[in-house]
């Protein structure tokens, strides 16, 4: 039974899948002329929580970038296939954990500023994660219908193999 539901999940997830477009960057930088160094980094098991991430998603690009003052990381991701469905809530549980632990660090703010499009059989979404203080907050910008007919086909494929509309 349970090797029937992987399956069933698998072949779903495989016609269903979604195309993932990200760029943005995170910015940790301290208050004035003071530099954010690697011991801070490390004492606030920063690298960690990326690396869990690049685990998580292995399609996300991450670069970590030291400034004069601050340290920039940049994600990037190219028309990557996705099959998670519950991509915006995990990044943005990701990005809340990430700040609460740079915040953790005395006098450093963050700023966050990633964007991208999520694109399925028939949807195309472009999304934002932006941030204030400690909170994270994502939006959906844009959402446009396709009107192609390979996903209309997919869909059908996936309703007859599967018996799932």
């Amino acid at each position: 039974m349970r090797a029937a539901e992987w399956t069933k999940n698998y072949l779903a997830a495989g016609l269903l899948a979604r195309q993932l477009t990200v760029s943005g960057e995170i910015i940790i930088e301290k208050i004035g002329m003071e530099a954010v160094g690697q011991a801070d980094l490390k004492e606030t098991q920063i690298f960690e929580l990326l690396s869990g991430l690049t685990k998580c998603y292995p399609c996300l690009k991450l670069k970590v970038i030291d400034g004069l003052c601050d340290v920039t990381v940049k994600i990037f991701s190219y028309n990557k296939t996705l099959y998670d469905n519950c991509f915006y809530e995990n990044l943005q549980n990701f990005l809340e954990r990430f700040i609460g632990a740079v915040t953790g660090v005395q006098g450093c703010k963050i700023r966050l500023n990633i964007y991208g499009e999520m694109a399925s059989l028939d949807m195309v979404e472009k999304f934002r994660y932006l941030n204030k203080g400690e909170l994270v907050s994502h939006k959906i910008e844009e959402s446009n219908k396709r009107h192609i007919m390979l996903p209309k086909l997919r869909r059908k494929l996936f309703e007859k193999f599967i018996g799932i509309k």
